[in-house]
């Protein structure tokens, strides 16, 4: 074993996390099989793959969805999700909004606002939600009739995004689910302005301002992000939604 080379390794291949697959999809009828993966265990560039007819391939990545800029630890295809059959998947390349079909055809860049983050195909993958700037938006898969299902109404609230404590304890990544007739959606919205604020100083430059935090992490005993849900049909905004709260 290169004991001398194996630091190198170990940060070339991010932990030898690189080319090992995840984030897998399997359809309904197991015929298909999608997941994300690097194409070597030292490209950190993410792929979208295909597995069906007994082997494998490149469904979507830089080379079919159009350039990669930059080359960091999230670069090309790095999230994900299809419709009920797997038939039609959305995915983020570069902060843009894709689509494409398992059963042809070539990727489709959807003309939305961005950057996207967490793109979900309805159940009958007729429409995309996906979210942007705070807001929760809706678009057709063939790129048509954009629109905005739930806007912030300041720069402390977000929807269709899981708040940092959930995100970070649990595992929840996700906020805005649709409904198995594909005609609506539970809706996180998530209020900070509660959360104290904190900030960072760099000791390089003791001279300098501290800065923001890039997202309000709550601390105990300090006040915690408010949450509710709402319920949302696919061509309406969201009504409210009581939630029971619990006692700290």
């Amino acid at each position: 074993m290169d004991l001398d080379g194996f630091p190198r390794q170990f940060a070339r291949t991010r932990r030898f996390s690189l080319g090992v697959p995840r984030s897998f999809t399997v359809s309904p009828d197991g015929e298909r099989v999608l997941f994300l993966r690097s194409a070597s265990g030292t490209d950190p560039c993410g792929l979208l793959w295909l597995y069906g007819n007994g082997r494998e391939r490149v469904l979507a990545g830089p080379a079919e969805g159009g350039p990669v800029e930059g080359g960091g630890a999230s670069a090309g295809v790095t999230e994900y999700a299809a419709d009920r059959e797997a038939r039609t998947v959305a995915y983020v390349l570069d902060g843009s909004l894709w689509t494409v079909r398992t059963d042809g055809g070539a990727p489709r860049r959807l003309p939305v606002p961005g950057p996207v983050a967490d793109p979900r195909p309805s159940p009958d993958g007729t429409l995309v939600a996906y979210v942007t700037g705070g807001s929760l938006r809706v678009v057709r898969t063939d790129g048509t009739q954009d629109r905005p299902l739930a806007e912030p109404e300041g720069p402390d609230v977000t929807y269709g995004q899981a708040d940092h404590v959930a995100a970070l304890s649990i595992g929840r990544s996700r906020g805005h689910w649709w409904s198995p007739g594909s005609d609506a959606l539970l809706v996180a919205r998530v209020d900070t302005s509660a959360v104290e604020r904190r900030y960072v100083g760099d000791p390089a430059e003791p001279g300098r301002p501290p800065g923001r935090c890039p997202t309000r992490r709550p601390e105990r005993p300090t006040r915690r992000p408010r949450c509710t849900w709402s319920p949302s049909r696919a061509d309406a905004p969201p009504s409210g939604c009581r939630v029971p709260r619990t006692r700290r």
